[in-house]
Parts: structure tokens; sequence; C-alpha cells
């Protein structure tokens, strides 16, 4: 994900207190997820019982059908951590075997030890409360751009591990993926899938072109579904481009298949957002209000500006909460109609270090 996710990625670092916690801007943030939703959420409680249990500086990004026929009562919500004092958060006392490979991942950043771990640039936790109150997360290891190529060291960090040995021909099929991909692709974000398919893993690639992505599936024996032909009207001239497909634990490949775009710059300042949004709404993957909705939810709130809808914690009055635009995705399963959706972001950013209270 684009955006906020490589800027004051070390705020608040030293901060290891529970009432510091993603709940603290919901007041703020519900308000916009309104407007754009044009209607309440469902079970408001939900989506807090999980807030209350991610902490308050990470990236956190909520998931946005375009369609409001596609719209969940709940969003998907994930989170980007980065900083040791995340990870003490998130985990505390858990058992789960992704609390324990954040732990070993934050201990090898911080020793700066050698092998595949410490260089994972960031893990990305999704919560999906559609399927449960208390769901267990998706996770997606970030990796580093000049260190993508060994497929299954990656492979082997998932919590499901080792991989290659349980599960070879899962392994074999990584491996045909890896020469399969185009000579401009590499890896860039690997997920465990396990929450909502045991044993599946979800491939992302950065570098492949719109005309290449039908062939790679074709030499991977996966069908073209019938919807591929209306892609590229769909996304045009879009850029940052990532595509992943779905691998299950007996080698197979999943039937999702995803395209992402974005731009460097946020609407209303890039154009192209607004012509993107036009062919997804001729295309009928989108509600024509869609992009208008999302302008709403841009901008930055201040202790300032925000009144009582600011969090009482002191330590926090002389930042910002930034609600930015991340991607635009459209995923498609089999033959079925695809759908299309983005994530709308934000992030406490803190002018200065959050010190500990006494």
């Amino acid at each position: 994900m684009a955006g906020l996710a490589t800027t004051a990625a070390t705020a608040g670092a030293d901060l290891v207190l529970k009432e510091y916690h993603a709940g603290l801007w919901w007041p703020l943030v519900s308000r916009y997820l309104e407007a754009a939703n044009r209607q309440p959420l469902d079970d408001e409680s939900l989506v807090l019982g999980l807030l209350h249990r991610l902490p308050y500086d990470a990236l956190t990004a909520l998931e946005y059908p375009l369609r409001s026929e596609d719209r969940p009562a709940l969003p998907d919500i994930s989170q980007r951590i980065e900083t040791p004092s995340q990870v003490e958060f998130l985990v505390g006392a858990c058992d789960r075997p992704w609390a324990k490979m954040l732990r070993d991942w934050s201990r090898a950043r911080q020793l700066q030890t050698s092998g595949h771990l410490a260089k994972v640039e960031a893990v990305w936790l999704e919560f999906d409360l559609r399927r449960t109150e208390q769901p267990e997360p998706l996770l997606c290891l970030y990796l580093p751009p000049d260190d993508r190529n060994d497929l299954l060291a990656w492979l082997d960090l998932l919590p499901g591990g080792p991989h290659r040995d349980s599960r070879p021909q899962q392994a074999a099929t990584v491996q045909r993926a890896h020469k399969a991909a185009p000579s401009g692709a590499s890896l860039m974000y690997l997920f465990d899938l396990s929450a909502r398919d045991p044993g599946s893993i979800r491939l992302e690639w950065f570098g492949v072109t719109l005309a290449e992505m039908a062939p790679f599936l074709d030499r991977l024996g996966s069908p073209t579904p019938t919807w591929w032909k209306n892609l590229p009207e769909l996304i045009g001239d879009g850029r940052r481009l990532h595509f992943s497909f779905d691998i299950r634990s007996d080698g197979t490949l999943g039937d999702r298949i995803g395209i992402e775009t974005s731009f460097a710059k946020l609407p209303p300042n890039e154009p192209r957002w607004g012509q993107l949004f036009k062919r997804l709404i001729d295309g009928g993957l989108s509600d024509p209000q869609a992009l208008d909705s999302i302008q709403r939810w841009l901008g930055q709130d201040r202790s300032t500006t925000a009144g009582a809808l600011w969090p009482p914690q002191s330590e926090l009055a002389d930042g910002h909460l930034a609600r930015v635009l991340s991607h635009v995705k459209v995923v498609g399963k089999g033959q079925e109609d695809p759908i299309a959706k983005t994530y709308l972001l934000f992030r406490y950013l803190a002018e200065r270090p959050v010190k500990r209270s006494a």
C-alpha cells in the first residue's frame, strides 16, 4: 500500500500503554466513513472491540467496495505493523502462530540478525469482521525490494510453515510461478490465508503489465475468466499495478484474481482518478457517487479542529490524523462478475515523539 506507509514509521515507538489504541480515532473516522457509506454501520461495537486491540499509531485501512450492494455491514480492517511497540501491543500474551511470528520478526529486526526474517520491512494484518466477532488475521509480509526472488525462503516464514516440507505441492507451484513470471515482475507481498482457507497463500506481484497478466496465468494452467476481456478498458492508464492470485495447500491455484491500480497524487489533484472511476461506473462496478463519497474521506484532523472528538490524552494533542485513499482493486472469482473496491487509510502522525506517561 502507498501513501502514509513510509511516513513517521517510528512515531510513538516507545509507547506501550493499552489506553493508546486505534479505537481512539473512531469518533473522528466513523463520521467520514458513514458519509462515504451513506448509512451507519450495523454493529459499531464489533468494530470498536477490534480497534481497541490494535495499536493507535499504525497505518490502518478500511475496505470500501464501490457498489453499495457489494458493501458488507462491517468493513475489513487492516493494519501495517512496523515498530516493536506495535508488535508488543498486538501480541501481548497471545499464543497464536501469527503472534509468535510477529515476536520473532520484531526480535530479528531489533537485533539486526542475518536471514530473511529480519529483511521483512513490514507486516500487514487483515481482520474480517464479517466472519466472526474475534477474527484471526490474514497475515501479509511486505518483502524487501532488493531480495524478493528466493520465494521458498519467504514461504517458510509464514506461521503455518515449514511449507516446503509440509506442503511440497504448494512449494512446487510457487517455484513454477517464479519461473512463469514476466521478466520485470517481483513478488511484493506474501499472504498467509490460513484464517480464511487453511494452508492457502496469496502471491501479490509488482511489475506485471496488463498485457502480461493473462499469459502469466496461462503458463500456470489457469483459465482466463470471461470478464478478463473488459479489464484493459476498465483499468485504462492505471499506474502502480499489482497482480495477485492464490495457491491452495495442495498446490492448485485458487479461483480468485486481483488487480490493483493507483496514482501518485490523490484526487482531486490527479484527474486520472476521475477517469478511472468513470470507467468503473460505465462498466457497472461502481456507484455513480462513489468518488464523491471517497473525497469526503480525504483530509486531516487536529486537536484544534476536531474539538470533543479528539482523544483526551494530552500526549496526542500535537499530532494530526491523516485520511487518504490507497488504491482501487478489481477482484474476480472464477467466472463470476468481478467487484471493485478501494481502501480508505488513516494514521496518527506525531509532531514529536510521544512519551510514556508516568
